[in-house]
């Protein structure tokens, strides 16, 4: 466009005229240069034409290799923050952690009722033709019994009646002298 057009038609000067206007200010030698010959921002010359599209490119590409740069280094410092923890938390971890197992071991004796509340029981639930004929425990604390008795069915029907004695299933039956030798074991808990 030149001076003597309209004013309506004269194009409006972009941000960007606006911005590198600013930036050269310092170097109005440029500036005046490039005005003379009717650019907008003046020439950096063939030589020098690729540098700023190269900037931009570099720009644009080193955003995710900043951000991958800047997450390896922050999971290395989070990694190193978490094993200088573990080493300085281990005793206290270790003192839980033992703490925690007596507490188990405690809970789960006294989860199992002793023999001789177990033998009081079985004298109620029992009928008075049946008698206990072996009474344990396993090394996994399950409950183990044999019961001589005439009529089994009958035996299994009172035994389910007693919660205690509810999680017993049959694990044999044997012929005895004259009766019937049932070996019952407590299932799972």
């Amino acid at each position: 466009m030149t001076p003597s057009d309209p004013p309506g038609n004269r194009p409006v000067d972009s941000l960007f005229d606006r911005m590198m206007r600013i930036r050269f200010r310092r170097r109005s030698f440029a500036w005046n240069a490039g005005q003379a010959a009717g650019r907008a921002f003046p020439d950096i010359g063939p030589r020098r034409s690729w540098v700023v599209p190269a900037l931009v490119a570099l720009l644009i590409a080193s955003g995710p290799a900043l951000t991958w740069a800047a997450a390896s280094i922050l999971h290395a410092r989070i990694r190193a923050q978490i094993e200088a923890l573990r080493e300085k938390e281990a005793p206290a971890l270790a003192a839980r952690a033992a703490r925690q197992r007596g507490r188990d071991m405690l809970s789960d004796a006294f989860a199992v009722p002793p023999a001789a509340n177990v033998l009081d029981r079985i004298a109620k639930v029992l009928l008075e033709q049946v008698r206990l004929s072996d009474l344990r425990r396993s090394r996994d604390g399950a409950l183990e019994m044999q019961i001589a008795a005439s009529d089994p069915d009958q035996l299994r029907e009172a035994l389910r009646r007693d919660p205690l004695f509810a999680r017993l299933r049959d694990t044999g039956q044997r012929r005895g002298d004259g009766v019937m030798i049932v070996t019952l074991r407590e299932g799972a808990r």
